[in-house]
């Protein structure tokens, strides 16, 4: 039978948290939080995994329910299984910007999840105010005097017509990560990079029957 012990990744230098048969966390030394979920239930994706502009319309919608932004949404494949990679953000109540990334595999009857969160708490808008006053010395971004907006700045990833509450901005770029190693949008693809490089299931899993999006009736007719 499947179980939390069924995927394992290399979890070195983690300090292990709270624990009970369907979720495992650690904290990183810069306060970060890993967990990793075992649901016993058919997935609640309403998208077909292998169809990425339907994940990331669906994961899009996720974040505006909860007034976040996606930041990047992929769908991916190891050792033969599809698995879903996604970013996102939302704003903190006391200031700055939590960043969540997620892992997502996916079954017939259940699933894996490998959350990483990563907030910010020191140094508050430095990353994104440093790479906006270079946007706009160079003409990329442009300041409405009037409205006190910016064009140029904000955007969806994928659609540049959708707008939302909360948009990904060019700061965010992972591009910017060299430059900004401690900030906590770095510190989480790092830790997500890791994850996934050393993420191991067992033979179970790997035979296991993959997850399948039945829509609605009415939705297919």
């Amino acid at each position: 039978m499947p179980s939390l012990d069924s995927l394992n990744f290399n979890t070195l230098g983690l300090r292990s948290q709270d624990e009970n048969e369907n979720a495992r966390s650690w904290l990183t030394d810069e306060g970060d939080n890993l967990t990793l979920y075992f649901y016993e239930e058919v997935p609640d994706i309403e998208a077909d995994t292998g169809e990425i502009t339907q994940i990331r319309s669906f994961y899009r919608n996720f974040a505006e329910l909860n007034n976040a932004a996606i930041l990047q949404v992929d769908s991916m494949e190891k050792s033969g299984l599809h698995f879903l990679y996604q970013i996102m953000k939302t704003p903190q109540e006391e200031g700055g910007t939590a960043y969540v990334g997620t892992i997502t595999f996916p079954f017939r009857d259940y699933s894996y999840v490998i959350r990483v969160q990563c907030l910010e708490k020191s140094e508050i808008g430095f990353r994104e105010a440093e790479i906006l006053a270079e946007k706009v010395r160079d003409g990329t971004v442009s300041v409405n005097e009037q409205s006190q907006s910016l064009k140029g700045w904000s955007a969806d990833p994928y659609n540049k017509t959708v707008v939302t509450r909360q948009m990904a901005n060019i700061s965010e770029n992972s591009e910017y990560d060299v430059r900004f190693p401690d900030h906590p949008l770095s510190r989480l693809r790092r830790q997500l990079r890791h994850i996934l490089s050393s993420v191991i299931l067992d033979q179970e899993l790997l035979q296991a029957p993959a997850y399948k999006y039945e829509p609605p009736l009415n939705q297919a007719r």
